[in-house]
């Protein structure tokens, strides 16, 4: 199959949801014509495709093309804004969600932080005697880990 096969099933696909529904109901055999249209596109001997494409396809296309260039320009641009708002308003979504759970939770969010990996572990900026071992796992530093449940602390009080 050539690639004017894909490009003019594509376009059938896109327009067969609504073909199927306006035109089924009324028109006796629809779906064995439409199986005889898609025979037709794919056969090597009637070369369907390509007959589309050269006729009405690319022709289409080609007087179109500033139009569709434009509209992309345009839907890229609206992307790019959309991605950074919604990227922000995400961000704020995670911090305000995340500053809430440890004021409010802090117990909770320190025993998963303890259970998380140990920064001190992968930077190996630490004494031995300020290693925090639980189940036989570096944890943290115990020193690190107070600080943080104070600090936590404060800040729940506070709010």
């Amino acid at each position: 199959c050539s690639s004017d096969y894909w490009i003019v099933l594509s376009l059938i696909v896109v327009c067969e949801e609504m073909t199927d529904l306006l035109l089924s109901p009324w028109l006796p055999l629809y779906y064995e014509f439409k199986t005889l249209f898609l025979v037709w596109l794919v056969s090597p001997t009637t070369r369907g495709s390509v007959i589309l494409y050269t006729r009405i396809v690319h022709p289409l296309l080609v007087r179109k093309e500033d139009l569709i260039d434009r509209m992309l320009e345009r839907f890229k641009e609206q992307t790019y804004i959309l991605g950074l708002r919604y990227s922000k308003a995400t961000a704020e979504k995670v911090t305000s969600t995340v500053m809430k759970t440890a004021m409010v939770g802090g117990e909770g969010l320190i025993r998963v932080l303890r259970n998380s990996y140990s920064m001190f572990e992968k930077r190996g900026d630490h004494s031995e005697e300020d290693l925090a071992y639980e189940d036989g796992r570096l944890v943290q530093s115990s020193r690190e880990w107070n600080r943080m449940e104070e600090d936590i602390r404060i800040r729940a009080s506070l709010g």
